[in-house]
């Protein structure tokens, strides 16, 4: 039971290290499969040229002043 827990402890820690970083890189990783979807494959180098990319600055919330 022990080896259990600490089996969850660790999966559970790596997936939300996984979540976290996909979540941070979401962007880029929406472009990457936007590309993929117009080409089907990519090397090495593009990859590395849309993680590159500046990330859009993330928009402010919505003011509830509009009306």
């Amino acid at each position: 039971a022990i080896i259990d827990e600490e089996i969850r402890s660790i999966v559970d820690h790596g997936y939300q290290t996984a979540k976290g970083v996909l979540s941070k890189s979401r962007t880029k990783m929406d472009a990457v499969v936007e590309r993929l979807k117009v080409v089907e494959t990519i090397d090495g180098k593009e990859l590395d040229e849309i993680l590159a990319r500046e990330e859009p600055a993330q928009p402010a919330a919505a003011s509830s002043s509009a009306g």
